[in-house]
């Protein structure tokens, strides 16, 4: 491993804590909430329409692409099987100084299944390895998520929900916490708010 890399996990073991303990018990209350409402309303969801997804095409509009990153794969599909949920998805990897980093971005538009949403009520209970891992409740353009570090490989992954129906997930291996923030924060979580609305004026 080159200098540059054993310096940032280094880095990252001192500088990365367990904070936003506020941010992570409004997390898991949230998703707790959201499991309760389900069940409540799981009759009358059998008697009602499936809600209009947003389209896929509409949900990749919103994936960035930030210079110098190559776009290794993309993917967008609609199901309308068990899982009735629209995605959106990206991966991309970036060179420098012969390490390789990659990083997979997704949208999902689960109005009409919240167990898309049980992974990340995972993510908010499990208990990192302080040695190796380190969990914080993180805060993106107004939207609450929790963010997952392994200082090992310097990899994360990171959730955000956004209007209580959409899953933004990223995930990267070798990358810096500075890129990161700059690839979350280029995702424009406004526009996918205001397609929730665009989906419930068309039905």
């Amino acid at each position: 491993m080159n200098l540059k890399w054993a310096s940032l996990r280094v880095q990252m073991r001192n500088n990365l804590r367990l904070s936003s303990a506020a941010t992570l018990l409004m997390l898991s209350f949230a998703l707790a909430g959201c499991s309760c409402e389900k069940k409540k309303v799981t009759n009358y969801s059998q008697e009602r329409a499936p809600a209009q997804l947003v389209s896929k095409e509409q949900l990749s509009s919103i994936l960035p692409q930030l210079s110098g990153w190559t776009t290794r794969e993309a993917d967008a599909s609609t199901s309308q099987s068990n899982r009735n949920v629209s995605r959106a998805a990206v991966a991309y990897e970036k060179t420098v100084e012969e390490q390789t980093s990659t990083l997979n971005l997704e949208v999902i538009d689960a109005v009409n299944d919240r167990s898309v949403f049980d992974p990340l009520a995972v993510m908010a209970h499990s208990d990192p390895n302080a040695e190796i891992g380190h969990k914080r409740g993180i805060e993106v353009q107004g939207y609450h998520g929790i963010e997952v570090w392994n200082v090992k490989d310097v990899s994360v992954v990171l959730a955000l929900v956004v209007e209580d129906r959409f899953l933004v997930r990223l995930s990267g291996k070798h990358v810096p916490e500075a890129v990161v923030r700059e690839w979350i924060h280029a995702t424009d979580l406004k526009k996918l708010a205001s397609l929730a609305n665009s989906a419930a004026a068309k039905k």
